[in-house]
C-alpha cells in the first residue's frame, strides 16, 4: 500500500532553485550559515506571496515549487502560523534537513514563476551589442589590495546574477565577454566567482572550437580562474569537436599552439570519460 504523504509548499530565488535543479529536483541544499531553520509553507497562496513580495525584489525572480513528503516524517513538527490564517509554515531545524530529502517522494516541482518587471538587466542582455561590452569588461585602476578597483564590476555583478536566471536569453558573445571579464578579475583580485564554471561550460557548449581560444586564455589567468575553468559540464559531442582541433595545432600556430594544446587535449580527453 502507498505510504500517505503530505503536501509542502517553498518559495523560492534562482540560487537555491539552481541547486535544486543540480540535484535533479530530488533535494534541497543545505541552509547556509545563520539559517538554522528551513521553512516549507502549507499552502501555494502564502508561498506566491513570499516569492512575489520577498525573492523577486531581493534577486529579480521568485518560484513557488511544490512537493511531497512521506507523512510518518512530518508528523514530527508542528505547523505554526505566524500571521493571519493563510500564513502557516514548518520550522525544520537545518540539521533535518538531509533526512528531510531522503522522505521526499518523487520531485520537487516547480509550478509558479515570477520576474521582475521592467528590468534594465533584462533589458541590457535582449538589446546587446558589441559596443556594449564596454559596460561589463574588466576596468582595472593597476592596484591590488585595499586599493583595487574594477570600475565595471558592479554593474557586472547585476548582469551576472541576472544570468543565473535566465541563461538562455544571453547571446553567447555577451557570455563570453563575461567570462573573459571575470577570469581578469580573478587573476587579479586574487579570487574567482564560482559562476565562471557555467560562463565556461555555456561558450564551449554553444560555441565550440570558435571560443577555445577565449576559454583556454581564461583558463590560463591564474590558479583560481583555472579551477573553475575546468570545472565544466559540457556534451560528449562537444568534447569530441574540441579534442578533433586540439590534436591537429602544430607547434608553429597562433594560441593555442601545439604545447597548449596538448595540455589542454589529456583534459578533454579525461572529459570522455562520464565519471570523471
Amino acid at each position: 500500500m502507498k505510504e500517505d504523504t503530505q503536501i509542502l509548499y517553498r518559495p523560492t530565488g534562482p540560487k537555491e532553485l539552481k541547486l535544486v535543479k543540480e540535484s535533479g529536483y530530488r533535494k534541497w541544499p543545505p541552509r547556509l550559515p545563520g539559517q538554522p531553520i528551513f521553512y516549507p509553507v502549507t499552502n501555494q497562496e502564502y508561498a506566491a506571496k513570499i516569492a512575489k513580495d520577498w525573492n523577486v525584489p531581493e534577486s529579480g525572480a521568485g518560484y513557488v515549487t511544490r512537493f511531497e513528503v512521506k507523512k510518518s516524517f512530518m508528523d514530527k513538527y508542528e505547523i505554526h502560523q505566524v500571521g493571519s490564517s493563510m500564513h502557516t509554515e514548518w520550522w525544520i531545524p537545518a540539521d533535518d534537513l538531509i533526512e528531510l530529502n531522503n522522505n521526499i517522494v518523487d520531485t520537487i516541482e516547480v509550478i509558479l514563476e515570477f520576474k521582475l518587471e521592467n528590468n534594465p538587466i533584462r533589458d541590457y542582455v535582449l538589446n546587446y551589442k558589441e559596443d556594449d561590452a564596454l559596460q561589463v569588461m574588466f576596468n582595472w585602476n593597476g592596484k591590488h589590495s585595499i586599493d583595487f578597483v574594477d570600475h565595471n564590476q558592479t554593474f557586472r555583478k547585476k548582469v551576472l546574477d541576472y544570468y543565473e536566471i535566465e541563461p538562455e536569453i544571453f547571446p553567447v558573445e555577451l557570455v563570453v565577454v563575461l567570462y573573459e571579464a571575470e577570469t581578469e578579475l580573478a587573476k587579479e583580485a586574487w579570487g574567482v566567482n564560482r559562476i565562471v564554471s557555467d560562463l565556461a561550460s555555456d561558450i564551449l557548449e554553444r560555441g565550440g572550437v570558435k571560443y577555445i581560444t577565449q576559454y583556454l586564455k581564461g583558463w590560463g589567468r591564474g590558479f583560481d580562474a583555472s579551477l573553475q575553468s575546468k570545472n565544466i559540464r559540457i556534451s560528449q559531442e562537444c568534447v569530441l569537436e574540441l579534442i578533433e582541433y586540439l590534436k591537429k595545432r602544430k607547434p608553429d600556430d597562433e594560441f593555442p599552439n601545439k604545447e597548449v594544446a596538448d595540455f589542454a587535449l589529456c583534459y578533454f580527453e579525461q572529459k570522455l570519460n562520464p565519471s570523471v
